[in-house]
């Protein structure tokens, strides 16, 4: 393909299944999946440990991912490390 030349993606079915962790009521997992033209970015993210504090950090790396997925991919490391 050339450089000018522009990719489609196919239709895409993405389904996602997740529940917390046995005897814990929220989750601190989550996927996240956003194209933009011949970009197609998917993320799996298991927050640390179980529970409430896994769902905290779960939900600052949604706020980062959201906002600055098609952005470089080692910048986004970066911010998340």
């Amino acid at each position: 393909m050339h450089s000018n030349e522009k990719k489609e993606w196919p239709s895409l079915d993405i389904g996602i299944y997740s529940r917390p962790y046995f005897g814990e009521r929220v989750n601190g997992d989550w996927a996240f999946v956003s194209q933009e033209e011949a970009l197609l970015f998917i993320g799996i993210i298991d927050g640390t440990g179980h529970g409430a504090k896994a769902k905290k950090v779960v939900a600052i790396v949604k706020e980062i991912l959201k906002e600055h997925w098609s952005k470089n991919l080692e910048s986004i490391m970066q911010r998340l490390h």
